[in-house]
């Protein structure tokens, strides 16, 4: 059961939260779902049991942020490797640097 939104998460909820956010996760990949939030009636329909766990197994603003998050960590993957392939440095807070397209993907 989720806390309620006024207090935190113990370390066993958190890992609860954690673990049905993966299996959440593990299904829409498997139905090649990246946003959860704009396609939420087919993800829900693709993965209902795995929804009502996370969703019963989190806060709710747990819940938006893994999915917020899921779709910018996509983005920025397919960023980087849209710009190894094509040889260019990318910058950021620690400097300039070249992404290697050789560097084994996650």
């Amino acid at each position: 059961m989720a806390p309620r939104p006024d207090e935190l998460p113990m370390r066993e909820q958190r890992k609860q939260c954690w673990g049905s956010r993966d299996a959440w996760f593990a299904c829409l990949d498997k139905n090649n779902i990246i946003n959860a939030i704009d396609e939420e009636v087919k993800a829900k329909k693709a993965c209902p049991k795995e929804f009502k766990k996370f969703e019963d197994s989190c806060v709710h603003s747990w819940v938006e942020y893994f999915n917020k998050k899921r779709v910018l960590d996509f983005r920025k993957e397919q960023m980087l490797r849209d710009a190894a392939e094509k040889g260019q440095l990318m910058t950021g807070p620690a400097g300039t640097f070249s992404v290697d397209p050789n560097a084994p993907k996650k």
